[in-house]
């Protein structure tokens, strides 16, 4: 191929097929970030001659980092665009009744099913990621993960599974995936156990491969002390905090005596001596139920003694009495940093609930498989028989990249930075792959090992390529390196452990006064979020010379709840002084809000700052209008980071609340400057209605009414069926009925509320991230008005 043609050239990295267009019109070989499309990704550059070696060499070097990059973003790339609430709305919308029903049934038969089923979940995630493969039976040679000691006999849940799994075969055949049945089966453990309920993404594809010698190389052992299970968690992605809120799952469930009767009988290899950090007295109960090791008994204890089948904070109260059963329960005490943990989830059990549910949601995206990859099982124990060639063509074109065309000249590490991220690239000629090892796990240093000369001009031209693509991926991975490093559940669990209690009273007594407040605070939080991200910039009052946000036309005077905040705030700043920030609060305060008007609780990472600035003429640029249609409201979502459907969910927030005449009038009077024309989308008799609250323009009266006649209070889907019979008060709302894509996604939203419900629960948790200001960034304000 000669170096002025232009070509396009397909591969495939992992499941996504890579065109790379090549150029020459570009010192830097990769100078075009990937396109939108998730499924195709384009690549532009300017490549040496690709018939000679040395351009098959600068191409299999920077096409094998981009498919080890790639591995490094997809966790993010699947949370965000393959993993998500209500993935089988339209393809399977009776999964999750299915899911909870099959669950309640099992629960009443086997009380200890909630537990089961947690564990299932935790012992699939943690062994080659939630991809069901603890569902698959042994074959000939091939013990699978269920047949290991560590979980047989004590594993159980999988007839659950199968039931469920064998009724949605019968209603949507070969849809579901087994690892989305498990994650939801566990989701309505927690619940039923007296947890939260909360929303689980789905998307979760079934994998081929189940090896029981992975088992004990991947899951945390009844042995372990803190620094093994901080460790064994560290690999999964977990912090230390996510170790100590997940193991209080041990609050429900039972154990083997053989896990255990070591700290009993011979502590230490010590005959008949037990382990002194636990309380005499639940020894000598223990003993009168586990027999000492050798007798052919092995029955089994609970967990937690006190509240064996409830889902909450006993746990940790045993494990400060010396009562923890396993030895890596007990020790949580050991260390003093996971002992004041301990102590924080005794002094706030819902604080701790919390955290578990957000820490169940990120389990569940461990190494997931999505889109094409693995394959959906239509039994959870067998595989399908697949087969697939990964990084097509790519050995192909590095058949020249032998060791004898390498020289080596340079020091071993070759140090640049990608933003604010230092790279060491290591040389090495023992590959014939220029980029064979992905980054490590440390954020702060990534390594990478090469096989191209650095030296040569070619070897520079590969690395140059190589580098400026790891400089755009660790861009687009930058969203999801903020989410896990800076807004966490239970952020203040140490700090000011009882601000969502406050927010969550303020919130309850304000909607006793005015039942109007939650639509209010939802209102209020969007407003926030759209215009320069979650920052609490729409609390700053107007100064001289500065108008602001709160005082655009758009906000004031229909925007309220200003004062349910500042109440909140003055409490919280009597207990913990400048600690909780007001964009904080506002989050809380919506999602309290969701709650009281009928919607799911759901957990609220925090840890945003407070903003500097406000400004009124940043509003228009940024709130969608109420006269907007379909494609503007597109591109205003899209800008924020939502999808179509994101767009279509959070409109649904119009189900409750109330509006200015003055947003609507135009539809009633002079619909497209006609006089007295009303807009012919509305149906005749809601016009006649509204006509009756709503004066003509010019009278100066500007009263306000429902969003949503029919439950006007209630946070649920009768806003879709309104829209459906043409009975959407704002042009904004009726217009998704003009588009058929959208009309389906009402549709789909009429069919189950329950499905809304939970987009709309995920939708607020990520518009609750809009560019948020976290660290060092902003401020705490004293008084939500004004900057310190």
């Amino acid at each position: 191929m000669p170096i002025n043609s232009r070509a396009t050239r397909p591969f495939e990295c992992r499941e996504t097929q890579v065109r790379i267009e090549l150029s020459h019109k570009s010192l830097h070989p990769f100078h075009r970030a990937l396109s939108r499309d998730r499924r195709t990704k384009y690549v532009k550059g300017i490549m040496v001659p690709y018939s000679s070696t040395h351009g098959r060499l600068a191409m299999a070097g920077s096409l094998a980092l981009f498919c080890l990059l790639m591995e490094l973003a997809s966790v993010g790339l699947a949370h965000d665009g393959e993993l998500r609430v209500g993935y089988y709305s339209r393809s399977c919308p009776s999964v999750e009744d299915v899911v909870r029903s099959t669950v309640t049934n099992a629960v009443a038969r086997d009380p200890g099913m909630p537990a089961a089923l947690i564990r299932l979940h935790f012992h699939d995630c943690f062994v080659r990621g939630c991809d069901a493969s603890v569902l698959l039976d042994s074959t000939p040679g091939n013990p699978a993960e269920k047949d290991s000691p560590t979980n047989n006999p004590s594993l159980n849940g999988f007839d659950i599974i199968d039931a469920a799994k064998s009724t949605l075969e019968s209603q949507c055949p070969q849809v579901v995936s087994c690892a989305d049945i498990v994650a939801f089966a566990a989701r309505e453990s927690v619940r039923i156990a007296g947890g939260f309920y909360y929303p689980v993404p789905a998307g979760r594809r079934d994998g081929l491969v189940s090896r029981e010698s992975e088992v004990n190389q991947n899951l945390p052992m009844a042995f372990f002390n803190v620094k093994q299970l901080q460790e064994n968690f560290a690999k999964k992605g977990f912090s230390l905090e996510d170790m100590v809120t997940l193991s209080g799952a041990h609050t429900i469930g039972d154990s083997h005596c053989s896990a255990f009767s070591n700290r009993l009988y011979n502590f230490k290899n010590t005959t008949n001596a037990s382990d002194p950090s636990m309380d005499q007295t639940y020894v000598s109960d223990l003993k009168s139920k586990c027999p000492a090791p050798g007798s052919g008994q092995n029955p089994i204890v609970s967990l937690d003694p006190v509240t064996p089948r409830t889902l909450d904070n006993q746990y940790y109260v045993n494990v400060k009495s010396h009562r923890g059963l396993l030895s890596s329960d007990q020790a949580l005490m050991d260390r003093e940093d996971t002992a004041r943990m301990v102590q924080a989830n005794i002094n706030s059990g819902s604080m701790w609930l919390h955290k578990f549910a957000d820490a169940m949601v990120r389990m569940g995206k461990i190494e997931v498989l999505t889109g094409s990859q693995g394959q959906i099982r239509k039994s959870c124990r067998t595989r399908l028989v697949v087969g697939s060639e990964l990084l097509k063509g790519l050995d192909a074109m590095s058949d020249d990249c032998s060791p004898s065309h390498l020289t080596w000249k340079t020091p071993p590490f070759c140090p640049f930075y990608c933003g604010e991220t230092q790279v060491r690239v290591e040389h090495s000629h023992k590959s014939l792959h220029p980029f064979h090892r992905a980054p490590f796990r440390d954020r702060q240093i990534k390594y990478m090992k090469g096989t191209a000369p650095y030296s040569s001009r070619h070897g520079r031209l590969a690395m140059a390529g190589s580098l400026a693509l790891f400089c755009l991926l660790m861009e687009s991975a930058s969203v999801v390196l903020a989410h896990d490093d800076d807004l966490r559940v239970g952020y203040y669990s140490r700090s000011c452990p009882s601000v969502e209690d406050v927010v969550r009273s303020t919130v309850t007594k304000a909607v006793a006064r005015d039942p109007g407040t939650p639509a209010a605070l939802i209102r209020l939080h969007f407003h926030d979020c759209f215009v320069r991200g979650c920052d609490a910039s729409v609390l700053l009052d107007s100064t001289p010379g500065n108008p602001a946000e709160k005082d655009s036309p758009i906000n004031n005077p229909s925007l309220n709840g200003f004062d349910v905040i500042d109440e909140a705030k003055s409490i919280l700043e009597s207990k913990c002084p400048q600690v909780v920030s007001c964009a904080d609060i506002v989050a809380f305060a919506a999602r309290e809000s969701v709650r009281v008007a009928g919607g799911f609780f759901y957990p609220v990472p925090a840890g945003r700052r407070d903003g500097l600035v406000s400004k009124k003429s940043e509003v228009n640029q940024n709130l969608p209008m109420a006269f907007f249609d379909v494609k503007q409201l597109q591109e205003n979502f899209a800008r924020k980071g939502f999808s179509l459907e994101d767009m279509v969910t959070l409109s649904g927030a119009h189900t409750i609340g109330d509006s200015h005449c003055s947003a609507f009038s135009n539809r009633l009077y002079s619909f497209k400057n006609t006089t007295n024309a009303s807009d012919p989308s509305m149906d005749p008799k809601y016009v006649s209605d509204l006509r009756s609250k709503c004066p003509a323009p010019g009278s100066r009266q500007d009263p306000t009414v429902s969003l949503d006649p029919v439950t006007p209070q209630t946070l649920d889907n009768q806003y879709y069926v309104n829209l459906k019979n043409h009975r959407g008060l704002l042009s904004s709302d009726q217009a998704l009925m003009e588009r058929e894509d959208t009309a389906r996604m009402v549709q789909a939203n009429i069919n189950s509320g329950s499905i809304w419900l939970h987009k709309f629960a995920d939708a607020m948790v990520r518009m609750g991230k809009i560019e948020v200001l976290t660290g060092s960034q902003g401020q705490i304000r004293k008084s939500c008005r004004v900057v310190n």
